[in-house]
């Protein structure tokens, strides 16, 4: 089963969270995915992969795109056509099979109620589902604590 952690976000905002984890997970020549809701939100995510450290430029291509070498792969569709092992879902993304992936990450803001109680349901079916899940809380400080 894949290992899922869910990402409660208090300080940082959501695209900065997406670079910072995301740099994280492609070091040692591994691939990532992240899925957003709509295409729309494509720039932002890309911006914040640009932009988060100015010392630093986290190569990706978007869905559609021909460069499929970069190791991050922004799109709106829950899928593994890039042979990543990791999966970040974005506020209101689509699900799919988790176990596509070593690890998916669920990123959700704590102020927005309905991003909160979707993030409920989903941990409930994966519990369900025999996962390994974990849940992380940004303290006042800005760090992540392991809650559950």
């Amino acid at each position: 089963m894949s290992d899922i952690r869910f990402y409660h976000l208090n300080r940082k905002p959501l695209y900065e969270t997406v670079a910072i984890l995301t740099e994280r997970a492609v070091m040692g020549d591994k691939k990532a995915v992240i899925v957003a809701s709509d295409k729309s939100l494509f720039p932002k995510i890309s911006d914040a992969l640009w932009m988060t450290k100015p010392d630093s430029f986290l190569p990706h291509a978007t869905k559609g795109d021909e460069n499929s070498s970069a190791p991050i792969l922004i799109t709106d569709e829950f899928e593994n056509t890039h042979s990543a092992q990791t999966c970040f879902i974005l506020p209101e993304a689509t699900w799919g099979d988790c176990t596509r992936f070593d690890l998916v990450c669920h990123i959700f803001e704590g102020q927005n109620e309905s991003q909160v109680q979707a993030a409920r349901g989903f941990w409930k079916q994966l519990k369900d589902q025999a996962h390994n899940l974990t849940y992380w809380q940004q303290d006042d400080a800005g760090k992540w604590t392991q809650k559950a």
